[in-house]
C-alpha cells in the first residue's frame, strides 16, 4: 500500500522568511555558529537538517516551538556568509520578514534643491537663511554713494547621490542574500517548495524614467 504524501506549499523565499519569522515566530540563534556561519567541521546544511530533525530550540522558553521548516530557515539565515552581510544583514532580514516589509529603497529619491539652513520661524512661516556674498558701493545723486549687501541663500541637494546609492545598494544586498538563501534551502525543507520568484532587481528604474513619472502624474 502506497503511503499518502502531502503536497508541499509553494512559496517564494521572501514569503518563506515572512512565514518563518512573522507567523511561526522563529528566532535567530548565533550562539552555536562560528563567524564563518557553521560549527567547526560541520556544514550549514548539516546544522539545518539537525535542527529541523530536533524540532526545538535548546534555549526555548514557555511558548510553543516553531515549525521545523521555520527553524531550518532561521538556521540558514543565521549562517549567512560575511560576504553577504553576515550577522548584521541576517538580523535586519529577520526584522523585515517579521514586519512583512522589504528594505526601503526610496521611491521618490529625486534630488531636490533646499536651503542649507533656515532662519527663525515667524507667523508667516520659516524663511531660508541668507549670507552676505558681496557689498556693492554705487554712486548716487549729489555725490552720495550707496552701499548695500548682496545676499544669497546657500543651498544643497537632498538626498545626495551617495545617500541614494547607499539605500539602493542595501536593497540589492538584501535581494542577493535572498537568492543565496533560496539556493541554500533548496530541497532542505520538508513541507515548503521554494519558487523562483524574487523581488524586483531594480524597482526604482521605472520610476527614474521621466516619461513614466509624467504619465503617472497625469493619471493621478
Amino acid at each position: 500500500m502506497k503511503r499518502k504524501t502531502t503536497a508541499k506549499r509553494e512559496m517564494s523565499i521572501k514569503a518563506a522568511l515572512e512565514w518563518a519569522f512573522g507567523v511561526e515566530h522563529a528566532q535567530l540563534d548565533f550562539d552555536d555558529l562560528s563567524p564563518q556561519g557553521a560549527r567547526p567541521g560541520m556544514s550549514t546544511i548539516w546544522l539545518m537538517m539537525q535542527r529541523g530533525a530536533l524540532g526545538c530550540q535548546i534555549d526555548g522558553g514557555g511558548s510553543s516551538r516553531p515549525a521545523s521548516d521555520a527553524e531550518t530557515i532561521a538556521a540558514a539565515l543565521a549562517g549567512l556568509p560575511v560576504a553577504l552581510g553576515g550577522k548584521a544583514m541576517a538580523a535586519d532580514m529577520a526584522g523585515w520578514a517579521r514586519a512583512g516589509i522589504e528594505p526601503e529603497w526610496q521611491i521618490n529619491m529625486t534630488p531636490r534643491c533646499v536651503p542649507r539652513q533656515w532662519s527663525r520661524e515667524n507667523q508667516f512661516g520659516a524663511s531660508a537663511k541668507t549670507v552676505v556674498v558681496e557689498t556693492l558701493d554705487i554712486p548716487g545723486k549729489r555725490g552720495r554713494r550707496t552701499r548695500f549687501d548682496v545676499l544669497a541663500c546657500p543651498v544643497t541637494y537632498i538626498p545626495t547621490a551617495s545617500q541614494i546609492g547607499m539605500v539602493r545598494r542595501r536593497y540589492l544586498g538584501w535581494r542577493l542574500a535572498l537568492l543565496h538563501l533560496r539556493s541554500t534551502l533548496d530541497c532542505a525543507l520538508e513541507n515548503i517548495a521554494l519558487t523562483e520568484v524574487l523581488p524586483a532587481s531594480a524597482p526604482w528604474e521605472v520610476l527614474d524614467k521621466p516619461d513614466i513619472k509624467a504619465s503617472s502624474h497625469k493619471a493621478a
